[in-house]
């Protein structure tokens, strides 16, 4: 059948005796801690080895290498045992014995390096590219941004667009964190060109207007000391300061983030009334204090929107510069596979030919860039539809211990129905 079917890992021998024979069905199993999931993937294997399928044609991938060295542990177990097994497929078993070193049961990181390998001419990178390691990665990133950095400085346009975004609040670390936290997100940035963002320019209230309104909200004020008055005086106050500094107001504005911020539901309503009469207070002074708020925000969203090309030209360049020097990410190497299994129907073909079937645990940290090359494996490229029996994958909906890895609960809940 071409539609996936979802069972659970091990409720009960019927769903078990569904993973052994189910051999030409794309199952997803729902598994959570504990209820058997290295379980499901691991009688997969032997199922399909006693099948026929060799072992180097099966793919089994995990999120960790751990995982992956028990997962291969678990497998040479579960041969050796069924080699003991009265009128077993010995030749089947031994065979996959052999061979079990070599199989694919790896990390998606591991898997993809050896497919770049391969096809790496296809794929415009030198053959002989290294992967760095974390540190060496983030080492240097922090180097390029440096010099990235030095290079903005004559820019008066550069760095007129990021003085004002640190005028506005932003840190220099945030604006390096949002750099890096691109660096592996590529296939971003063609969602944050300036023609796809809609930045509308920021709406600013009246300020004469909304001085005057707090002004007839403490001319009924009770006299001080009282919380409700001391924060209408305090918004008023700050009014006044943006008022008389049009040049600098954006600046001023972000350094009152703290006054908008106060809470309007102070005071005592007999001292101003009665319960009416101290909410049409609170209400008009919050309403002052929100309006302004939307305008930071909106000003913020304007800046950061002139900061994203910025942002995305250092990304770029960065991604050119690891391709000239032959050096790649983790994230590099996924990226790599996806985009040359988009664009090269030949890689598919090989791909495609080379292994039988592909197993993936922990599915539901799985991140839409995975999920693209899962489904160029599982998708018949003519029809566009799932291959009966080459995709088995196993997810947990309730966790994700890989989410900033930008994993989608909504990948698996799509790919699940």
């Amino acid at each position: 059948m071409s539609e996936p079917t979802l069972i659970g890992a091990a409720a009960d021998e019927r769903e078990r005796a569904v993973i052994r024979e189910a051999l030409d069905d794309t199952l997803f199993v729902e598994a959570g801690a504990g209820t058997g999931k290295t379980r499901a993937l691991v009688e997969r294997v032997l199922a399909l080895v006693l099948a026929g399928r060799p072992i180097d044609r099966i793919v089994a991938i995990t999120f960790t290498e751990k995982a992956a060295a028990e997962l291969r542990d678990r497998v040479r177990g579960g041969l050796e045992q069924a080699l003991e097994e009265p009128g077993s497929e010995r030749h089947l078993i031994e065979d996959a014995l052999e061979s079990l070193d070599r199989a694919e049961i790896s990390t998606i990181h591991a898997f993809t390096l050896g497919l770049l390998r391969l096809f790496a001419a296809e794929a415009g990178i030198d053959p002989a590219f290294i992967v760095l390691d974390e540190l060496q990665a983030e080492r240097r990133l922090q180097e390029r941004w440096r010099t990235f950095l030095e290079g903005l400085a004559a820019d008066a346009g550069a760095v007129s667009v990021i003085d004002r975004v640190l005028a506005l609040g932003l840190t220099t670390r945030e604006i390096e964190k949002l750099a890096k936290d691109l660096v592996p997100r590529a296939e971003l940035l063609s969602l944050l060109a300036p023609d796809v963002l809609e930045t509308p320019a920021p709406a600013w209230p009246d300020l004469g207007d909304s001085q005057h309104a707090l002004e007839r909200l403490l001319a009924g004020a009770p006299p001080a000391p009282d919380r409700l008055r001391k924060r209408i005086e305090e918004l008023l106050a700050f009014v006044r300061r943006l008022a008389k500094d049009d040049a600098g107001r954006e600046a001023v504005l972000a350094q009152g983030a703290p006054v908008l911020a106060h809470s309007f539901n102070a005071g005592r309503q007999d001292d101003w009334g009665g319960r009416d009469e101290i909410a049409a207070v609170r209400d008009a002074g919050r309403e002052v204090a929100d309006r302004l708020k939307q305008t930071l925000a909106a000003c913020r969203t304007e800046a950061l929107a002139d900061l994203l090309p910025l942002v995305t030209s250092f990304v770029r360049k960065d991604i050119l510069a690891r391709g000239q020097e032959g050096t790649l990410t983790f994230a590099d190497l996924i990226l790599g596979v996806r985009d040359l299994l988009q664009t090269n129907p030949q890689a598919v073909r090989t791909f495609r030919e080379r292994y039988d079937v592909l197993l993936i645990d922990e599915f539901q940290d799985t991140d839409p860039i995975q999920v693209d090359i899962a489904s160029s494996f599982g998708t018949e490229p003519e029809s566009g539809r799932l291959e009966p029996g080459r995709l088995f994958v196993v997810g947990d909906p309730k966790q994700s211990i890989y989410r900033f890895r930008g994993a989608d609960m909504a990948i698996y809940s799509s790919t699940r129905t």
